[in-house]
């Protein structure tokens, strides 16, 4: 991940949509891929959020920890360093969004279907990651068509995941003044 986002991309292109806090790290990449198609934009909170979050924390003896708490550079920081060097990744970059949006929404149907409760925040920032990016390449309608599909009709009656997609548009930049959920 240090800006050779293709050998990361190799690596995790065939793993499973879940189980992403452990092993080789499927969110980190798919965060990653998220936060060059939107071309590190500041206005892209959510996906720079899941991206901190993938990064900078690991599985340790069944205990999570953050390194955000850590003194000098985090994962997290070292990362977009090397990603933003590498200026070849775009050109595999219809590739990379066809896996983040196959992974991520096989990621948030395997969270809300099973009614995992206590993951409905992680399948949110997912969701609203992917309408970001879609906003940043100028595709309003279809990131306005990806929320309204699992906000309105697929998950409509999960009060609780639509309070945690609530909470990821209105925490996000480029999300929050949209209309999208009215």
């Amino acid at each position: 991940m240090s800006g050779n986002l293709n050998s990361a991309f190799v690596l995790v292109k065939d793993e499973k949509s879940i189980g992403w806090s452990s092993g080789i790290n499927a969110g980190v990449v798919f965060a990653a891929v998220l936060s060059v198609l939107a071309d590190h934009s500041e206005k892209a909170s959510m996906i720079k959020t899941l991206l901190r979050d993938y990064a900078n924390k690991r599985a340790m003896y069944s205990e999570m920890f953050s390194l955000d708490d850590c003194k000098g550079t985090s994962f997290y920081d070292e990362i977009i360093k090397g990603l933003k060097q590498n200026k070849e990744i775009k050109s595999q970059a219809e590739e990379y969004f066809s896996w983040a949006e196959k992974i991520g929404k096989s990621r948030i149907d395997h969270i809300v279907s099973n009614k995992h409760r206590r993951a409905y925040e992680r399948a949110a920032q997912v969701l609203g990651s992917l309408a970001e990016v879609l906003l940043v390449l100028g595709q309003k309608s279809k990131a306005a068509k990806i929320l309204h599909a699992y906000y309105s009709e697929k998950y409509n009656r999960f009060s609780a995941f639509r309070k945690e997609v609530k909470s990821v548009v209105k925490g996000s930049d480029l999300l929050r003044n949209s209309d999208f959920l009215n």
